[in-house]
């Protein structure tokens, strides 16, 4: 079985071919791009052929298809980033790649290298076998191929027109008062919004208005890290916010939180600098903060729930910071914080998830969060009545386990098959590409004329690329209708004042 899973010939034809063209050094990046992502199509059809195979198969027929799918991924996103290291804000697909490597790549390869205890953890949550993680392991190759094609074969020009207009206005503005607007309106937001509800001293949640511009501290993170030159007062005001962010992170058990902090800064010095070694290190370092602070965030997690009578219990940051101290005790001793071993491992693989939401939609029990699609363009501050478009992940848990406590993620395309099944993974893959293609029409204009005040509206597409184990209503059809209403009022602006000073 493994020999002709590595002998396929038209597989092994478009491998070569992309060989070549990187080898003869070609500068068109587009080409290369499209062969990777038709070379997932194409390897998604024979994974599915392959799944309905008679016969035992065991986890290592998924070997091939995740090795061949991580190489093709990760050349794509080094050629990119080594020619142009800007191509990682300019180009949304880039930082897809490398996401898409890592999620539907490297993380079902648990079953195979990873260690037997984490495996059958990770299987516990819902039974799946070889041969149904090698055709949602298909499912995922055919999203992506469609989704990096899409994103590369379209272009809307009026929306390029529209942000290049925008830039050419906001690039006179200070970036050393760019960068302290959004570390202070940021961490407003954050302090007077999000951190209350977090430690229950409001009740009422963020909207997603809220917690999108609590993010701004983000943004500025990276254009202050990005600047060769600053003065001592911004390099403190940096430094003290970056400490603020990740300990407050912390404390509400939240790695995604600390994870974005360091990369931003990261992401930014590494602009600065140019240099593959500052990538390599900013790698390492979110690498380390993933498995670090991954046994923290479950100690914590259930701690909050052990104590709780439905979902997790309030608990302010006395409280929660006491729990961490409980924790680096507990290592210090040699106790048991609950992580089994290589868990870091186990929250990068979905199959499990996955392989029930699948199941769940074929018994005719499946999603209907695509419908709520129109309820994004209405405020919650004009119909407080509106749908939580959040419970997705925690309703999924309740299907399969009969409890809401805890969140679980599936994934955009297997989200799209939840919902409609494979004409749902087809429109995911769609809409997807074509939300990564608009990010890209934003982002050019804003960066190549550091338009830094815009940077928020430039830098989205960097976190909805990095988003492919999200979910589609709130990880892609969400953020493309705030940013593209953020750029309609920003053009509107823009033309008025060019007007009355004209």
């Amino acid at each position: 079985m493994t020999k002709n899973l590595v002998d396929l010939g038209p597989l092994r034809i478009t491998f070569i071919n992309i060989g070549t063209e990187l080898m003869a050094g070609q500068r068109n990046n587009s080409g290369l791009a499209l062969r990777i992502f038709s070379a997932h199509i194409f390897m998604g059809v024979i994974a599915i052929g392959l799944s309905q195979s008679i016969g035992p198969i065991g986890w290592e027929v998924i070997v091939p298809f995740c090795g061949a799918s991580i190489l093709l991924l990760m050349y794509l996103f080094l050629v990119r980033v080594v020619r142009n290291p800007s191509s990682l804000i300019l180009d949304p697909i880039v930082c897809f790649a490398l996401a898409t490597a890592v999620y539907f790549g490297f993380g079902p390869l648990l079953y195979v290298f990873g260690p037997n205890e984490t495996a059958e953890y990770s299987l516990a949550w819902y039974p799946t076998d070889p041969r149904a993680g090698l055709w949602l392991i298909a499912l995922h190759f055919i999203g992506i191929g469609i989704t990096g094609i899409t994103c590369i074969s379209t272009r809307f020009n009026a929306v390029s027109r529209a942000a290049s207009v925008c830039a050419t206005r906001w690039a006179r503005i200070s970036t050393e008062k760019v960068v302290v607007f959004f570390i202070v309106v940021g961490m407003l937001f954050r302090f007077f919004f999000v951190i209350p509800y977090e430690f229950g001293m409001i009740k009422m949640p963020p909207s997603a208005l809220v917690r999108a511009l609590q993010n701004f501290v983000l943004v500025g993170f990276f254009i202050g890290f990005s600047l060769p030159r600053m003065n001592r007062s911004l390099r403190k005001l940096l430094k003290y916010a970056l400490v603020v962010q990740v300990g407050t992170s912390i404390l509400m058990f939240n790695k995604t939180e600390v994870l974005l902090a360091v990369l931003s800064a990261g992401l930014g010095m590494f602009i600065a600098r140019g240099r593959i070694m500052s990538l390599v290190s900013m790698a390492g370092i979110a690498i380390a903060i993933y498995v670090v602070l991954g046994p923290l965030v479950l100690f914590g997690r259930n701690q909050l729930l052990d104590s709780g009578t439905d979902g997790m219990r309030v608990a302010g940051m006395i409280d929660r910071g006491v729990l961490v101290q409980e924790y680096l005790e507990s290592r210090r001793t040699g106790g048991q914080s609950g992580e089994t071993e290589a868990m870091w491992w186990y929250r990068l693989n979905y199959i499990p998830s996955q392989h029930a939401a699948v199941d769940l939609y074929n018994e005719g029990r499946g999603s209907e969060s695509f419908k709520n699609v129109l309820w994004l363009f209405v405020p919650r501050s004009i119909y407080p009545d509106k749908p939580i478009l959040s419970s997705e992940g925690a309703m999924l848990t309740d299907k399969v386990h009969g409890f809401s406590t805890s969140s679980t993620g599936i994934g955009v395309f297997a989200d799209g098959y939840y919902n409609f099944g494979w004409f749902g993974v087809v429109l995911s893959a769609i809409t997807y590409g074509l939300v990564l293609s608009v990010y890209r029409c934003i982002a050019r204009p804003i960066i190549n004329q550091k338009a830094f005040a815009l940077y928020p509206l430039a830098l989205v597409g960097v976190t909805v690329a990095i988003r492919p184990d999200g979910w589609w209503l709130l990880d892609v059809a969400g953020p493309v209708i705030l940013v593209l209403a953020g750029l309609f009022l920003v053009r509107s602006f823009s033309e008025s004042k060019l007007r009355f000073r004209g």
